[in-house]
């Protein structure tokens, strides 16, 4: 899951990239020709469009971090449920995060 988590997030910077690139493309464009100047039809397409697509971008990424967070609250109370289970003590947040961290007793739940 964690690569999935690294893939999506490395998705995201190359999208940021390419909006970056069409900001510095509708600037360039408008030294070009008179067609493509500030305020013609073309700017005032293709700014719009670029600034929806980076609105767009930024609440994915939102919804992204609220599920990436969920997941996490899901495997902590998991782990809390599945050690009560084993040792009948309640684990503190240090003990979860030693586990979720890879501190090495998850490995006996894992079987």
């Amino acid at each position: 899951m964690e690569s999935d988590i690294v893939a999506v997030l490395r998705k995201a910077k190359i999208v940021k990239a390419r909006l970056e690139s069409l900001d510095r493309s509708n600037i360039s464009n408008r030294r070009v020709s008179d067609l493509y100047k500030e305020g013609s039809t073309a700017d005032r397409t293709r700014i719009p469009v670029t600034n929806g697509s980076r609105v767009k971008l930024k609440e994915i990424m939102n919804e992204f971090q609220i599920l990436r967070q969920k997941i996490l609250s899901d495997y902590k109370n998991d782990l809390k449920r599945r050690y009560y289970t084993a040792t009948g003590e309640e684990p503190s947040e240090e003990e979860i995060e030693n586990m979720i961290s890879g501190g090495g007793e998850v490995q006996m739940f894992e079987e």
